[in-house]
């Protein structure tokens, strides 16, 4: 495990090679993860509050666990095939994210994993997806539709609350739980 928390600038280049399973680069100014491409040991990568703008360099991590809330500059995501699922808070107020393709490895979306990501524009789910957590995509009011595939059962409380650019979503039919407020302030539907 490596952390290299709170430090003025950190650049992840020295780490290429390293057998690093663990990565915290939480409150830094890293702008670049390029240099972490190949890193093929590292299962566990936290970006948290950086002022990352693209995470391209994750295709072909063997990544488990990921998180970039609030990286106010991420622009835009690939989320590896390695990762099964998109953990708590993962992209939280990464406000200029714009579109993100869920790939069929990811089986849930939890709680606010793209809560506040208002410049969200596009989302596609993948067919590996059974659930998606409460305030799953909270505040997402740039998102104009949605096609939740037919692999999800379970839709969280106030998972789409406040999409209010929403105006359409399309509904799987395996789904047999929308909890309350799922879709509140959808002022669109």
């Amino acid at each position: 495990i490596l952390a290299l928390w709170k430090t003025p600038v950190a650049d992840p280049a020295p780490l290429k090679g390293m057998p690093l399973k663990t990565l915290h680069l939480s409150d830094t100014k890293v702008i670049d993860l390029g240099p972490l491409k190949g890193m093929t040991s590292l299962t566990e990568l936290d970006c948290s509050h950086t002022g990352i703008r693209d995470v391209d360099a994750l295709q072909g991590m063997a990544l488990k666990s990921l998180r970039f809330s609030n990286c106010g500059n991420l622009a835009s995501v690939v989320i590896p095939n390695s990762l099964t699922s998109i953990g708590n808070e993962a992209f939280k107020n990464c406000t200029q994210l714009a579109n993100v393709t869920i790939p069929n490895s990811v089986t849930s979306i939890g709680p606010e994993a793209f809560y506040f990501c208002t410049s969200l524009t596009s989302v596609t789910i993948g067919n590996g997806v059974t659930t998606i957590g409460f305030s799953a995509l909270y505040n997402c009011y740039s998102l104009t539709s949605v096609t939740i595939p037919n692999s999800v059962t379970g839709i969280g409380d106030g998972a789409f609350s406040g999409c209010t650019g929403l105006t359409s979503v399309s509904i799987g039919n395996s789904v047999t739980s929308i909890a309350r407020a799922a879709f509140s302030v959808c002022t669109n539907l």
